[in-house]
């Protein structure tokens, strides 16, 4: 009894093997080129928005640092000031001389 080899393949049997993975190797090659630009649009959109915030946040900023003057102008005397402060407290402004530019004056909802 000899033993015989395997049939060694003949290459048209292994080229749909290869088709497969060749196929395979290019729709991970394009998924990973889709998640590539996806990242950058978020990465661009994030920088997009994290400056509209800081652009939307000075006003407020500049708005708090005033009422906090006011609120100094009414603590020395001035009467006008005073005037301001209390109408601010009737419509639930409540004004923090102690907090810096980004976290000033706060307001109540009613």
């Amino acid at each position: 009894m000899t033993e015989t080899a395997p049939p060694t393949g003949s290459p048209s049997e292994s080229l749909p093997t290869i088709l497969l993975a060749l196929t395979l190797i290019i729709v991970l090659g394009s998924s990973l080129l889709d998640l590539h630009r996806a990242n950058d649009s978020l990465t661009k959109l994030d920088k997009e928005q994290t400056t509209s915030m800081v652009t939307a946040n000075r006003p407020e900023a500049q708005l708090n640092a005033l009422a906090r003057g006011v609120q100094q102008l009414a603590d020395g005397g001035n009467a006008n000031a005073a005037a301001i402060v209390a109408t601010l407290q009737a419509n639930g402004v409540h004004i923090n001389p102690n907090a810096g530019d980004q976290g000033g004056g706060k307001t109540d909802s009613k």
